[in-house]
């Protein structure tokens, strides 16, 4: 590779991981088409804006030199943060966005497309999922993986009647796949602004572990309450408790995986940022660990 494609590499990666960053930073989470189209025009601008901004601070002795450009990653969150506060937009979440973002994922789950997935199918991918896991993270950090694994485990050889209960009632549909905080624009009615898993055995989900995996990825941005709250209006809305071992269930599964796609990395031959991802998986697991589907005070 030339030396002006290798610089052009490395600023491809620098915007983009500024845009993700600055995305990220909007907190903004599928809803009507125009509203849509109105909300990602307005976030790509906003994003695109703050990535500019946030682009700006890279490591100046690395580029110096002539290495790839690396993001200083403090400064490029204060320079995204600056612009998104310039433009309105806090990153803050009110409790009234959350009960009106779940009003609009119940209108969605309640006419998404049935899962086509047999009971037994869908406990089968679940096991094989973690099966993955566990040879993935393994005796990572001792015993908070292995008390994690296991209780994941646990409920898959002795409660799985749970979750067949879950297809025989037609709660598991075809969802999004993948709903993250990042995919949830609330500057003004709440607008999913991410596209449906295009792997169709990914997007057949249990509507009540969607919520709950992306509650655990708001926990892990530091706004706990929402996941709850999420389950407790969505709930109402649906007209179905689900039961608290399955919600505990659910956020211990999402939480191995993402820990054991972090872990994953280091896989590689030549991983990118390795020192980034024994803390992140680190993180996931505590985060299943802790997890409770009752709502907090707000």
């Amino acid at each position: 590779m030339s030396t002006a494609q290798a610089s052009e590499r490395g600023s491809v990666t620098v915007f983009v991981s500024v845009a993700a960053l600055a995305l990220l930073l909007m907190a903004g989470l599928v809803v009507d088409g125009g509203a849509k189209v109105r909300a990602i025009q307005r976030a790509d601008a906003v994003a695109a804006e703050a990535a500019r901004a946030a682009g700006q601070a890279i490591i100046l002795p690395a580029a110096v030199v002539g290495d790839p450009p690396r993001a200083n990653l403090v400064a490029s969150v204060r320079a995204a943060e600056g612009y998104l506060a310039a433009e309105g937009v806090a990153g803050s979440v009110e409790v009234e966005q959350i009960d009106a973002l779940a009003a609009v994922l119940a209108r969605f789950y309640r006419t998404a497309e049935r899962g086509r997935l047999a009971a037994d199918d869908y406990v089968l991918q679940l096991r094989r999922e973690h099966a993955v896991s566990r040879q993935v993270i393994g005796d990572f950090d001792g015993s908070l993986a292995e008390s994690l694994l296991a209780e994941v485990q646990r409920f898959l050889d002795d409660n799985h009647a749970l979750l067949r209960a879950q297809v025989a009632g037609g709660r598991v549909v075809d969802g999004h796949g993948d709903l993250r905080p990042e995919h949830v624009w609330l500057d003004g009615p709440p607008v999913i602004i991410d596209c449906l898993e295009f792997d169709e055995r990914l997007r057949q989900v249990d509507a009540f572990d969607e919520i709950t995996y992306l509650g655990l990825e708001c926990a892990r941005l530091g706004a706990a309450w929402i996941g709850p709250r999420l389950l407790q209006r969505l709930s109402a809305a649906l007209g179905h408790d689900a039961d608290p071992r399955l919600l505990r269930f659910y956020a211990g599964y999402r939480a191995c995986v993402r820990a054991r796609l972090a872990l994953a990395h280091l896989l590689d031959v030549s991983p990118r940022e390795p020192e980034r991802w024994p803390p992140l998986a680190r993180e996931y697991l505590r985060l299943g660990t802790q997890f409770s589907p009752a709502p907090s005070a707000r």
